[in-house]
């Protein structure tokens, strides 16, 4: 009688972090909240949130242009509520982009954590190739989930993404202020046939008030990001 090991079959697995959301509700913080409190060495969160304020107050030291008092505070809040867990976020239908942003990127990275943590390591040895995608905000995610190497790297790779996003928020807000057109919008799409995409960018390109960012993901796949200023 002979015996034969099964090789594991080898598929390849699609990272996708998806983009800005468009609100954030007091469940989904609160849930946030006990996300980052339940995971290991969960602390790294807390403290890259009790650096944004003073983060923010050096951003704006050297460009005084986006310096707004409610926006500090909010910062400040923040900090308050990921300390003490019977302080929800005041306002929290209408948050402004330089908290958002940093909680959804941070809300990816927990989600990714979660998937690390409890996939085996029998299942990853079948994962034959890994492609990190990310649309919009997702980006951030996906460069530090890609850039991270080992448990460590991860997580000073996610708290320079966070931190980014606390900034970018920060200029979308003053954008938003600044401008005509009301809110910043976002949106993606994709085609399969280079007669559909050019289709869509004509559409697109025939409202003044898009701007167009095209770019080619894969030969297969396209991607179009358009945000309204």
């Amino acid at each position: 009688m002979t015996s034969q090991s099964v090789q594991p079959k080898h598929s390849a697995v699609v990272l996708l972090f998806g983009p800005q959301a468009l609100s954030f509700d007091r469940e989904t913080f609160r849930a946030l909240r006990s996300a980052v409190d339940s995971i290991d060495h969960g602390s790294w969160v807390k403290n890259v949130f009790a650096e944004l304020p003073q983060l923010y107050v050096a951003f704006t030291t050297h460009f005084p242009q986006y310096y707004v008092q409610q926006q500090l505070l909010s910062l400040e809040e923040l900090v308050s509520c990921f300390e003490e867990p019977n302080i929800d976020l005041q306002n929290i239908d209408n948050l402004a982009n330089s908290i958002l942003t940093p909680l959804v990127v941070i809300w990816q990275l927990l989600q990714y954590s979660h998937v690390s943590d409890f996939t085996s390591e029998t299942n990853r040895q079948t994962w034959h190739t890994i492609e990190t995608l990310g649309l919009c905000t997702g980006i951030l995610s996906a460069i530090a989930v890609s850039s991270g190497h080992d448990q460590n790297s991860f997580q000073s790779y996610a708290a320079v993404s966070i931190r980014l996003a606390m900034l970018v928020g920060v200029i979308v807000d003053q954008q938003d202020k600044a401008g005509t057109s009301g809110t910043s919008k976002s949106f993606a799409t994709h085609w399969t046939s280079p007669e559909a995409g050019h289709r869509l960018k004509d559409i697109v390109e025939g409202s003044a008030e898009v701007r167009l960012f095209l770019g080619l993901l894969s030969p297969s796949f396209n991607r179009l990001e358009c945000s309204r200023k």
